[in-house]
């Protein structure tokens, strides 16, 4: 498998896992990402649906932040 295919991977087990999780794009549960996105021209506040912001770049450097904070846990 090529990196950019195995590091996409790791990306979406990140965001599947969010998404199984209730709540964890909140801004209690995920405060970096709140304040990477309040700033942004797409985010619409509290109830922000972030499956449209899935594919934008800065959304995939939180996600890789998640990845490398979730391996460093164990």
């Amino acid at each position: 498998m090529a990196i950019r295919k195995k590091t996409e991977k790791q990306l979406q087990e990140v965001y599947q896992r969010n998404m199984n999780c209730r709540g964890s794009f909140e801004k209690d549960s995920s405060p970096e990402l709140h304040e990477m996105c309040k700033n942004c021209e797409n985010y619409t506040g509290n109830k922000h649906d972030y499956a449209e912001c899935r594919e934008m770049q800065c959304f995939k450097n939180w996600l890789a932040l998640e990845y490398l904070d979730w391996v460093n846990g164990y």
